[in-house]
């Protein structure tokens, strides 16, 4: 049985309501930052924090799907990632409340991914596969455009918590769209899988070179689209704040339209796969991606409407592959092991992504305290990106060579 269409529809709002608490801190970065007097590196802790547990969630809950089925996971994930969700908005007052209850949210999130997209390829229908994983990851960055937009709005006519309470109530509504419409749908194969089996199972994984290959690919791009996810609603409130005099809120604003037309780039770029092949679509939207990522900082300096459309089209490349990796790294490893493949992959990825915003803010730190001009540090902090982002057509390149 696969999916029906109005299922696969309803599994990515589930998936998209759920994915607002990711961007609720970076959302409210600038304002709580103000609030708490937070140094940019104790600012992006907070968010590596989020990135440490959510990735050893992602790590447990391979291993879980594997093993109790998919769709139990997921829902498991989705109903305490709501309750998470709501102890954030309520009791997140302080540095380190924040950071405790942010990492605890990420730590119980990642069951709602992981398991989400062995769903997706098990019982969607092979002939769009790579759609299909963008379908869902595109829901993903329509569930952060609509966190960020609720932040901002509510920052600019209430208080920027309330934006924090609206996206708890959106992740209540998620896990429950998610138990509706997982009914009915039949239970992955739950063989009994011993801790022999699992550790088999990931030497396999870590021994298969082509499926390895993807992985680091994949690591290498979520270094830049995390940093990229977790820093740009700053920089743009710096740009309209600073440079432009207006309020801060108007560039979280404008960071939430770009996670919307990351939908379109999720989609498009599964598709493109379908028909180009999983590589060379790799290959050449990690190539514009890495370019936009050099070029990025200079936008401080460019008129608001050409900065908007640069990181309206940034963030439509930086995650354009995102489906891709998925689809490919699927179609390379047995089912049986899908799972713990998965597990691997999304370890190496979020760890880069746990790393790569906190990185991000050290040199902007670093270049601020060495009396540069705060637009110049942008630079050297977007640039930074580019460094990394750029190996991902190169491990392609040596892959297509083997």
């Amino acid at each position: 049985m696969t999916f029906s269409n109005q299922q696969l529809w309803l599994f990515c709002l589930a998936r998209a309501l759920l994915s607002m608490i990711f961007t609720a801190y970076s959302g409210i970065l600038t304002f709580a930052a103000l609030e708490w007097q937070l140094t940019a590196t104790a600012a992006s802790s907070i968010q590596s924090g989020w990135h440490v547990c959510y990735l050893f969630s992602l790590f447990v809950a391979g291993f879980l799907s594997d093993r109790f089925g998919a769709e139990r996971v997921f829902v498991c994930s989705a109903v305490l990632s709501s309750i998470a969700a709501l102890l954030f908005a309520l009791f997140a007052v302080d540095y380190a409340s924040a950071l405790l209850l942010y990492a605890l949210a990420g730590l119980v999130s990642g069951g709602t991914y992981t398991s989400g997209l062995a769903l997706v390829y098990r019982v969607g229908d092979e002939r769009t596969r790579g759609r299909n994983m963008g379908m869902f990851l595109g829901a993903a960055s329509l569930g952060y455009a609509g966190g960020l937009l609720l932040i901002a709005l509510a920052a600019q006519f209430a208080a920027w918590r309330h934006g924090l309470h609206l996206i708890a109530g959106a992740s209540w509504c998620g896990a429950v769209l998610s138990v509706w419409c997982l009914r009915g749908l039949p239970r992955s194969d739950t063989r009994d899988v011993h801790a022999s089996s699992l550790f088999a199972s990931l030497r396999s994984v870590l021994k298969d070179r082509q499926a390895m290959s993807i992985n680091w690919a994949y690591m290498f791009h979520c270094w830049e689209l995390f940093a990229l996810w977790a820093w740009t609603p700053a920089f743009l409130a710096y740009v309209f704040q600073e440079r432009m005099g207006m309020a801060a809120s108007f560039g979280v604003l404008v960071a939430g339209c770009a996670h919307f037309v990351s939908v379109l780039g999720s989609v498009a770029g599964g598709a493109a796969s379908d028909r180009f092949g999983r590589l060379r679509s790799i290959a050449v939207i990690g190539t514009i991606s890495a370019l936009a990522s050099a070029g990025a900082g200079w936008t401080a300096y460019w008129p608001i409407w050409a900065m908007c459309a640069y990181f309206g089209l940034y963030s439509l490349f930086a995650i354009a592959d995102s489906p891709i990796y998925s689809t490919a790294l699927a179609e390379t490893i047995p089912a049986d092991r899908l799972g713990v493949a998965f597990s691997v992959r999304s370890v190496m990825g979020f760890a880069a992504g746990a790393v790569s915003p906190l990185i991000f803010g050290l040199l902007l730190d670093q270049h601020r305290q060495g009396g540069q001009e705060a637009a110049t540090a942008w630079i050297v902090a977007w640039s930074s990106l580019a460094v990394v982002s750029a190996l991902v057509p190169v491990v392609c390149f040596l892959v297509v060579r083997k």
